[in-house]
């Protein structure tokens, strides 16, 4: 039977909440919501923040031994997980269970109540927490309400989330068995014609699963030093060559910058540069159209 079903948030674990904050405000246009909160176990300090029609988690240990010390020390910052709220979670557990998940139960939210927990090992290297809440899903953005502006002016639209996983294939069938897939673009050879792609939207979030095409890819590489899991985000951009210069300017890594034609640009801050996430900013023209609406 289906269940409702949304994506809440996602969440970056960090050494410092505020050199984070820092970090991600001077480049994304990040607005606070509330203030610092401490974790339910007392493992974490974090703070929410909206980025355009999506929410983003900073968050840092609060002890020695939590659990988020102990991903910082075994992968380093970035992105740790993706949050979902569910109006039933009994049954969807029981759902997960059919589709041959494991889901265990996760730390009661005082704030928010039971929770799941969906580790990596059964998920490809993703780590899903889902949060059950008495709330309707919000409603759907319009794609202009979308369009926010940056701290240094331009439209900037959050686009996707992306997995790098070994089998594209047997990870999508996974997802499109567990959880609501709609939008579904289909698997096509991404770019740089050496990984191939699938975009969808999951619980209304949009999702792209990446898996090598070549032997050689980047996702090939990325498999190699770190397995499969959360790989980029992605960012449309009104302006690239503007972002760049200021980035450039500020010392910070941009790598695999490639012009594809057609007004389309695209390049990524190493993870180096940004806590641990691999950040990718797409040029788009129509960008600027959609834009002005909101201007």
């Amino acid at each position: 039977m289906p269940v409702s079903l949304w994506v809440d948030h996602f969440g970056i674990a960090l050494r410092s909440l505020d050199a984070g904050e820092d970090f991600f405000s001077r480049y994304l246009p990040l607005q606070p919501i509330g203030g610092v909160t401490p974790g339910a176990s007392g493992d974490a300090r974090s703070r929410f923040y909206q980025l355009g029609h999506v929410r983003l988690a900073l968050f840092e240990s609060a002890r020695p031994d939590s659990f988020i010390e102990n991903f910082l020390n075994k992968r380093g910052e970035g992105i740790h997980h993706l949050s979902f709220r569910c109006a039933d979670l009994d049954l969807l557990e029981s759902n997960l269970r059919a589709g041959g998940l494991a889901p265990t139960e996760g730390p009661f939210l005082a704030e928010q109540g039971r929770t799941l927990v969906l580790p990596p090992s059964d998920l490809f290297g993703m780590f899903f927490l889902i949060v059950e809440t008495p709330e309707d899903p919000p409603p759907i953005a319009d794609p202009r309400d979308r369009i926010v502006q940056l701290p240094g002016g331009g439209a900037m639209l959050f686009d996707h989330m992306a997995a790098a996983v070994p089998d594209l294939d047997v990870a999508k069938r996974v997802l499109t068995d567990n959880f609501p897939i709609t939008k579904d673009g289909g698997r096509h050879r991404g770019y740089a014609g050496d990984f191939d792609l699938s975009q969808f939207e999951l619980a209304g979030f949009r999702f792209e699963l990446v898996a090598d095409a070549s032997g050689s890819s980047f996702v090939k590489s990325f498999l190699h030093k770190r397995g499969p899991g959360f790989h980029h985000l992605s960012i449309d951009v009104e302006e690239l060559d503007p972002i760049l210069e200021k980035m450039r300017s500020d010392g910070l890594r941009i790598v695999d910058e490639s012009d594809l034609g057609n007004g389309y640009k695209t390049a990524f801050i190493s993870p180096r540069s940004a806590h641990g996430v691999l950040v990718q900013f797409w040029q788009v023209p129509e960008l600027a159209g959609e834009a002005l609406a909101v201007r």
